[in-house]
This record gives C-alpha cells, sequence and structure tokens, in this order.
C-alpha cells in the first residue's frame, strides 16, 4: 500500500497481479496454438492450454500472467472462473465452464 505497484489486472473475474506465476502449454507459449483451455485451479494456479491431450509434464512452462493474456485473443471475454473451474472455447468462439472435477 502506497508504493503505487498495485496495477493488478481483471482475468477471467479476480484481480491478480500480471507477474502471478501461471502454467502454459508449449503450443500456446510458441503460438503455434491459441489457448482453448483455461483453468483456475483449487490451489489457486491458473493455466492456458491448447487442448491436445496427450502432453508431457516437461511440455509445459511458467510464465507470468501478462504472458497468457498477451497470447489469448479477447482475454476480457473469458467467464468468471472460481477455483476449481475451467472453461473451454467452443466451436463458436464462446466459453463453457465446466468444474475441473467432472473431468
Amino acid at each position: 500500500k502506497g508504493d503505487g505497484m498495485s496495477s493488478e489486472i481483471s482475468f477471467a473475474g479476480y484481480c491478480y497481479s500480471p507477474d502471478k506465476a501461471c502454467l502454459i502449454c508449449e503450443h500456446v507459449f510458441d503460438r503455434s496454438a491459441e489457448p482453448v483451455i483455461v483453468a483456475h485451479d483449487t490451489d489457486g494456479w491458473l493455466q492456458a492450454l491448447c487442448g491436445e491431450e496427450d502432453h508431457d509434464a516437461d511440455q509445459s512452462r511458467i510464465v507470468a500472467l501478462s504472458e497468457i493474456i498477451d497470447r489469448l485473443p479477447k482475454a476480457s471475454e473469458l467467464p468468471v472462473l472460481n477455483p476449481g473451474e475451467c472453461a473451454e472455447r467452443t466451436a463458436d468462439g464462446s466459453w463453457q465452464v465446466f468444474s475441473i472435477d467432472d473431468e
């Protein structure tokens, strides 16, 4: 408080620091795919994934939230994602919210 650094950004209904650590798959990181799944894990982690099923653990990176927003067209259109929820982009470009436990 008082340092002028409270530049939080809104993402999926919550406010975060732009440098919040998040997981991103290598395909979204290298821009060969757009994120089609965005998750808000119960432990607070945010993830942006391309949707491919068979990713290995070594195919993800830890990046700042600002990197995810930079790679997510229309990030402001994401629905509110409470901890334990993910959103998947549908064919028409809208987002459908699921409980992560439902997978």
